[in-house]
């Protein structure tokens, strides 16, 4: 009869160490896979950002271009402005010639 309780007590002996070393590789495996997700996670992010300095840069590009394309709108519109300015004072010039005839 004390040989079944030692028997016992060492089988629970047994499975207490094997369970700690099951939990041990548990812990080791969830380390292991939480790194890989964060690593995958980096990954994603760096992929991500680079996406959206790419997306900055054209959105800089844009308005720098916008900005030239007013500056060089309104640089037309004073060309023009003037240009009817000095055509309407030879128009009147030459109006006051031809009445002077």
């Amino acid at each position: 009869r004390m040989e079944i309780i030692l028997e016992k007590k060492a089988a629970m002996q047994k499975v207490q160490v094997r369970l700690r070393q099951l939990r041990g590789v548990v812990k080791t495996l969830l380390v292991y896979f939480d790194f890989k997700r964060r690593k995958k996670s980096a990954i994603k992010m760096a992929c991500f950002l680079e996406c959206l300095k790419e997306s900055d840069h054209i959105k800089y590009s844009v308005r720098q271009l916008n900005r030239k394309i007013a500056l060089l709108s309104k640089a037309g519109k004073t060309y023009v402005d003037k240009k009817r300015g000095r055509s309407e004072a030879m128009e009147r010039t030459w109006q006051e010639v031809e009445d002077k005839h």
